[in-house]
């Protein structure tokens, strides 16, 4: 049996208990505050399950975790270094970029051949986009460049294709593409046919013509050029074919 004075205290003490709860003031509960201390007993009843199935870096911020990691720091940094070699293969080859260059002055294209065809869907990104028209490729470079009777009307600037460093041939003929012969026309090392006939380019010929040793077919006939034939066009020493009639060059040629 209970002491009478206990029972009488705590009698009191639970009187006294409910009286000062039914003086305080009623709060209502924050969801924020309930949400979060809800998602920390979680995290905390649940510390070993976490640590398992999720690694410290989507928790505790991935570098700390790299660093402690050498496992997954050394296939994190193979893996870049393979992303890093295959980006020069994803990027457009100089020969495209080139060839990208000359369409920007194609101002009409009856047909669509060119216009229609060189676009950045059909980019082919081993350096030789050998699905366009008038395209032909040697491995990854640039080989040949054929746009005849097409009735393109162009501001060609022809300086961009020193940039195909392997083109052999280049043949425009027969369209209504105005400009001039370049000044680096020395630099098309590989080029044997270049056929720019029936055309609206005008100017002197530039001294570097005789700079095309591999050249063997040359044709300009039909266009507006003028001035006089430059001394340097002797140092054509590959050359087979040469037609410069119908132009109004100062002086003669031999015709070959």
């Amino acid at each position: 049996m209970p002491d009478a004075a206990a029972v009488a205290v705590v009698s009191t003490f639970t009187t006294w208990q409910a009286g000062r709860q039914a003086s305080l003031p009623i709060k209502k509960k924050d969801p924020k505050q309930s949400s979060k201390l809800h998602l920390m007993i979680r995290l905390h009843v649940h510390h070993d399950k976490l640590q398992s199935r999720f690694p410290p870096a989507m928790l505790f911020g991935g570098w700390a975790y790299l660093v402690k990691s050498p496992v997954f720091l050394l296939s994190f940094v193979v893996k870049l270094i393979g992303l890093l070699c295959l980006l020069p293969d994803a990027l457009p080859s100089q020969d495209i970029l080139a060839l990208l260059e000359f369409k920007k002055g194609i101002k009409h294209d009856p047909t669509g051949f060119v216009l229609e065809s060189w676009n950045d869907e059909s980019i082919d990104f081993n350096g030789c986009p050998s699905s366009w028209n008038g395209i032909m490729c040697n491995g990854g470079n640039v080989a040949a460049v054929v746009l005849d009777n097409l009735g393109l009307s162009a501001d060609a600037d022809l300086s961009v294709f020193s940039n195909l460093t392997m083109l052999v041939k280049l043949s425009i003929a027969n369209n209504s593409i105005s400009g001039k012969l370049p000044d680096n026309l020395g630099e098309f090392k590989s080029l044997e046919y270049l056929d720019i006939s029936d055309n609206l380019f005008f100017s002197s010929l530039p001294s570097e013509i005789g700079k095309l040793v591999s050249l063997k077919n040359l044709s300009l006939a039909g266009n507006n050029f003028s001035g006089s034939i430059p001394d340097a066009i002797s140092g054509l020493a590959s050359i087979r074919s040469l037609d410069m009639s119908r132009n109004s060059f100062l002086g003669r040629y031999r015709r070959l």
